[in-house]
């Protein structure tokens, strides 16, 4: 019964998670700090024309996120400083990677680079709700082993990425936990 149950919630979640994102065909996609490859297993999923890229600063991360997706291209690159052209993504997914990032400002100026015109910009992240959450947040981290900076708040992020010539398009609560937020930008 408990699998049943596990299996109708992951299968829920990714019918969520995949919502977030209305990909036309062909689209070409990159998720920053991929890690194992997770997002983009349920992206292609449920749009199998992905043309799927990811990039991660660990070698060992990308090695399973290559088995999971062997359909997908994969960099070993840091997010602040992507190998790729300008124009090149009609998407870019960033997902609960954020509060890593100690200059966020540079992703930024690396989406722009490397999105087309009107192109897309995900990110996905605990976003506390107002100060004081932020600072119960930030005073005790996150448990992984990675640089954390810290949690920033939804507007925060906002204003960021208009400093940076992105619209917000869309904010999305994503899960029972009101925190974790879906803000989706377009380059303009």
């Amino acid at each position: 019964m408990f699998k049943k149950v596990s299996n109708f919630l992951k299968t829920r979640e990714e019918k969520q998670f995949s919502k977030l994102f209305s990909l036309p065909n062909n689209t070409k996609f990159i998720d920053i700090s991929c890690g194992n490859g997770n997002e983009l297993k349920i992206l292609k999923k449920y749009s199998p024309n992905l043309e799927g890229f990811g990039v991660d600063i660990s070698r060992e991360a990308l090695n399973t996120a290559k088995i999971k997706n062997p359909w997908a291209t994969f960099t070993v690159a840091n997010a602040e400083n992507l190998p790729f052209p300008e124009e090149t993504f009609d998407c870019i997914f960033s997902g609960m990677t954020w509060h890593h990032y100690p200059k966020p400002q540079l992703i930024f100026k690396e989406a722009k680079r490397v999105l087309k015109p009107k192109g897309q910009f995900f990110i996905l992240d605990l976003m506390p709700l107002n100060r004081f959450s932020q600072w119960l947040l930030n005073k005790d981290k996150c448990s992984e082993k990675y640089y954390f900076n810290k949690y920033f708040q939804a507007n925060e992020i906002i204003n960021l990425g208009k400093t940076y010539g992105f619209t917000l398009e869309k904010k999305t609560t994503v899960s029972w936990i009101s925190a974790i937020k879906c803000l989706c930008f377009k380059k303009t």
